[in-house]
């Protein structure tokens, strides 16, 4: 009969101990300068402040549910904010930006708790310095946007002992002058990112992992990605403490002394300063050591072995890098870029029947830097859209050279975006996409030259020589380009050199022509006199522009170009004509069996031009043997004179008769003014096979010179091919100052360990002609131990140096 006495008090105390246990549930409490001042009141419409116009703190456990859309930590300047969430079941849920450190200083701990926001900043204005802490188990921060880490002041986050991060985004030091730190360290903690990641933009960034932490980004990671022209530093840093740790992502775009300590990266995607070779299918997946920097081991897996999950692939990051894909090899990324950074220098060569190099989206030839792409011997390029010379002041050149060699685009092509870029289309190369842009944007310099039988470029929906920017585009030697329509702009020049049927086709001979610059159609050395051609196709020739005729005459109601006959002359003697009648010289000299073409612009009347072609000889032709590497031979010198018909100014068409066996690429041009010879540019160079041709604008002398063009990796003599006698030049050289020729091959003055490493990832490489493959061979025996004993070398310094 007690018990029922009993019952009220039992309820009675199980009612007060649930109170307090309500009590604490809710326990928020905050002191200071909060806003609103009770955060109980606060709920998913409230802008909180902690912190607003003096100091204020607020903490939220007790397994308390905070609630706000926007919030401030730190808000005026000077003021200070602190915010814990802290004991299990505690949370805060911001809707929308999340701000710790505005003006002020913010400080945010989540410690066994959990927090949920959109966008947020750690460290606003310059004025912050602000810091968040996720430590502990089941301690959690999803954000579903961006998180940026010092956006202009210096900004921290620690994800600790077993905390985990997760955001869409994040930048760690966003713009110039700011500081951002992010550490991850202990097992368990983790940091992932849905899409990508930048350590240091234009600001100083560096990411520490340690202690067995790992990082995912699903996309990219970038370290120090904004343009140098910014004042980028180059302190950006991926940081692997002790213990280690992992960095999963499917690209990473850094350089090798931005990743230090000791750690593991997993990449589907590298954009670096190496020298990648891809000649097997399983070289799709590559293990690099970084272990140059002192204190640095750092282990980068690149996996492009699926095709469905490949990211960027890319040479020249800060510094020089290059990309050869040879033997048959199919390589597959998502985008490609050679150049990435001001300063930078990045190649690619793709070279072989059936080398392919597959992208899904775009190519940059030239990002920022200085790009180069060879895609000879057959080999191929499939992607989206490319430019050449993308940013404003980078400089890239493209080749693509050889029967079956190609360069496929489903969308547009620059050459010349924002910067300077070159195309060069030869020996039965091709070219597609659906709009081609030279000289695209008002930065930018354009030029782009096809020529030789079989060369191809086929635009499928337009093509503008010159948009915005500067556009040139020669065709010549039975190049040919199509288009449904040509624009020619105010500032650019089409030039077609009628030989061997050249053709510019616009739609099929019905398509428009609208030229508000010039065009300018040449006839060299070898046409017939009189041979009737029609080098443009086209329904409509609109615009302002002018129509030149060099070498022959031009109508332009039937749009057909009739060559002029050829006055022959020798060395020294002088000639007359009258341009309006003959616009063709052919001089020789038998003295050293040079002869060169000239061809004159048309005048639109009666113009007496007194020339004179002379052989360079005496001191003007020791000279410029003087400035020619030893065993070379002038192919042909000549200085020119000429008055009356021909105003400086005026272009003129040269064309040199070097023979055959010469290479395009090994062919210089110099200028003589009368004192001294130099380099001169001439972007409309072609070679036929005999004769050598370009334009020049004055007659004073020029001379055709065959020069010696390096371009593997590894090749220190100049030969074409990696072997023992420069594995021998590299040891003789091994730890001195140098350049190329001693073996100095990533071009950082000295020649060392990553010089053996080049030589060694190209060994047995030879140049391929333009429808061959390259070979390789087998170090000889003792070609093995000279390069075992420069490893060992290496091996030892750098123990001797721990």
């Amino acid at each position: 009969m007690a018990r029922p006495r009993l019952l009220p008090l039992v309820l009675f105390a199980a009612l007060c101990l649930f109170n307090q246990l309500e009590l604490a549930h809710a326990a928020m409490t905050s002191t200071g300068s909060v806003a609103p001042s009770d955060p109980m009141t606060w709920n998913s419409s409230t802008t909180g402040y902690v912190g607003y116009s003096a100091d204020g703190s607020l903490w939220v456990d007790g397994g308390s549910d905070l609630f706000s859309d926007d919030a401030y930590v730190g808000y005026n300047s000077a003021t200070n904010g602190y915010v814990t969430i802290s004991d299990g079941g505690s949370s805060w849920t911001n809707g929308d930006d999340l701000h710790v450190g505005y003006n002020g200083n913010g400080t945010l701990d989540i410690l066994g708790a959990a927090l949920a926001s959109s966008d947020c900043c750690i460290a606003w204005f310059a004025t912050s310095t602000s810091q968040m802490t996720v430590s502990g188990p089941g301690s959690t921060w999803t954000n579903s946007a961006s998180i940026k880490v010092g956006l202009y002041g210096y900004g921290a986050l620690t994800v600790s002992d077993g905390g985990a991060v997760s955001s869409d985004t994040c930048t760690i030091g966003s713009w110039a002058d700011s500081t951002g730190l992010v550490t991850v360290t202990g097992t368990g903690s983790s940091w992932t990112t849905t899409r990508w990641l930048t350590v240091g933009k234009y600001g100083s960034g560096t990411l520490a992992i340690s202690d067995g932490a790992s990082v995912a980004v699903n996309d990219i990671t970038y370290v120090g990605s904004g343009d140098t022209g910014f004042g980028m530093p180059s302190t950006s840093a991926i940081v692997f403490g002790p213990g280690g740790g992992t960095l999963a992502t499917q690209s990473l775009y850094a350089a090798p002394t931005q990743l230090t300590g000791t750690g593991t990266v997993n990449a589907h995607g590298l954009l670096t300063d190496l020298d990648f070779v891809f000649d097997t299918a399983a070289s799709s997946t590559q293990t690099f050591h970084f272990n140059t920097e002192p204190g640095q081991d750092v282990t980068v897996n690149l996996d492009m072995s699926d095709p469905g999950d490949v990211g960027v692939l890319g040479a020249g990051y800060y510094g020089s890098g290059s990309i050869t894909i040879r033997d048959g090899t199919t390589v597959r990324s998502r985008t490609g870029c050679l150049a990435y950074q001001t300063g930078s220098v990045g190649t690619a060569t793709v070279t072989g029947a059936d080398s392919t190099w597959n992208l899904e989206f775009g190519l940059s030839v030239g990002g920022y830097g200085t790009g180069t792409l060879a895609i000879i011997g057959g080999g191929s390029i499939s992607n989206s859209y490319s430019w050449i010379g993308k940013g404003r002041y980078s400089t890239g050149e493209a080749i693509v050279s050889g029967a079956s060699s190609s360069w496929i685009h489903s969308s547009y092509f620059d050459i010349g975006s924002s910067g300077n870029g070159t195309l060069t289309v030869r020996e039965g190369g091709a070219i597609s996409d659906t709009a081609g842009r030279i000289g695209y944007y008002a930065t930018a310099t354009g030029t782009a030259t096809v020529a030789g039988s079989g060369s191809t470029w086929t635009n499928s929906t337009s093509l503008l020589v010159g948009d915005k920017g500067n556009g040139k585009l020669g065709i010549a030697d039975g190049g040919s380009v199509s288009a449904p329509s040509v624009s020619i702009n105010s500032q650019s020049l089409l030039a077609i050199e009628v030989n061997d049927g050249s053709l510019l086709n616009i739609a099929g001979g019905s398509g428009t022509i609208a030229n508000d610059g010039t065009v300018r159609i040449i006839a060299g050395a070898v046409p017939a006199p009189g041979a009737v051609c029609t080098p443009i196709l086209a329904g409509t020739c609109g615009g302002a522009g002018t129509y030149h005729a060099l070498g022959g005459t031009w109508n332009a109601v039937s749009h057909e170009f009739t060559t002029s006959p050829v006055i022959q002359t020798a060395s020294g003697i002088p000639l007359g004509f009258d341009l309006a009648t003959i616009q063709r010289v052919r001089g020789a000299d038998t003295a050293t069996g040079w002869t060169v073409g000239v061809s004159f612009l048309t005048p639109e009347g009666s113009a007496m031009l007194n020339f004179t072609a002379t052989a360079a000889g005496g001191e003007v032709l020791a000279d410029l043997q003087d400035r020619m590497d030893p065993g070379e031979t002038v192919l042909g010198a000549w200085e020119f004179a000429a008055t009356g018909g021909y105003t400086p100014g005026d272009p003129a068409y040269l064309s040199f008769d070097v023979g055959p066996g010469q290479s395009w690429d090994d062919l210089e041009i110099w200028h003589y003014d009368g004192a001294d010879w130099t380099q001169f540019d001439a972007w409309d160079l072609t070679y036929d096979g005999t004769y050598a041709s370009f334009t020049v604008t004055d007659f004073s002398g020029y001379a055709v010179t065959p020069v010696k063009n390096v371009w593997i990796p590894g090749d220190c003599d100049g030969d074409n091919r990696v072997d023992a006698d420069d594995a021998q030049t590299l040891a003789a050289h091994w730890g001195q100052p140098g350049e190329w020729a001693n073996g100095d091959f990533d071009d950082d003055g000295i020649v060392g360990p990553r010089d053996a490493a080049i030589l060694a990832a190209n060994w047995g490489y030879v140049a391929p002609t333009e429808s061959g493959n390259s070979s390789g061979s087998v170090p000889e025996p003792g070609v093995i131990v000279l390069l075992l004993g420069l490893g060992a070398a290496m091996l030892l310094g750098r123990n001797g140096r721990r």
